[in-house]
């Protein structure tokens, strides 16, 4: 992994989010097997010792990178307690800003934000619009972390279109204390990301 690092700094990269990503399964590969040497807060810590020209084991290098680390976080969990103490330990691992997982409750977005205000650290967060009702329910039953309320379920079935329901979240959280900007996230929907590109152009 150090060696992919060095190579990709090599060839240009300096920006890498750290993220401990899907296992396998979820890919072509099914019948791979999933390897977990580094945890995502090990990883940020890997790369934040190349920046200062150390390797993993903390021997010097010759010459340092200049990633600017990104890191993951759970903003629709449950209990933001462990969320809030798990950001902390990779901003001391060296992460430079946070990329939330998609969120679609309001007042869950302002509590997390309202907590995490204080870490010092810019968070941008994840807006994923909704292709339909059987996304927003597939996402609700099978991506851990992610929380859709009944109200934009219902929304959906009375047939509002995703980015609409986007754009109106974007509205209610735009310019909030500790909000450095969003992360869209459209699978594809390039028509969709404009759509709330020139929303938020506006606001």
């Amino acid at each position: 992994m150090q060696a992919d690092l060095l190579g990709a700094y090599g060839l240009g990269i300096r920006y890498v989010l750290a993220t401990t990503g899907d296992p396998p399964k979820e890919g072509p590969y099914q019948d791979s097997k999933a390897v977990y040497n580094l945890t995502s807060i090990e990883l940020t810590k890997m790369i934040s010792n190349l920046n200062q020209g150390l390797d993993y084991n903390g021997e010097e290098i010759k010459g340092q990178t200049e990633f600017f680390i990104s890191v993951v976080t759970s903003p629709g969990a449950t209990n933001l307690d462990p969320v809030i103490e798990r950001m902390k330990k990779k901003i001391e691992a060296g992460a430079n800003f946070f990329q939330t997982q998609p969120m679609y409750d309001v007042e869950k977005t302002k509590e997390f934000l309202s907590r995490a205000k204080g870490l010092g650290v810019p968070i941008l967060l994840g807006i994923m619009p909704l292709k339909g009702l059987k996304m927003a329910q597939y996402m609700n039953e099978k991506v851990a972390g992610i929380d859709i309320p009944d109200e934009v379920i219902e929304k959906l079935k009375s047939g509002v279109k995703g980015a609409e329901i986007a754009k109106e979240f974007v509205k209610e959280i735009y310019g909030l204390a500790g909000l450095a900007g969003i992360h869209i996230m459209a699978l594809g929907d390039v028509k969709a990301t404009n759509e709330i590109i020139e929303y938020v152009r506006k606001l």
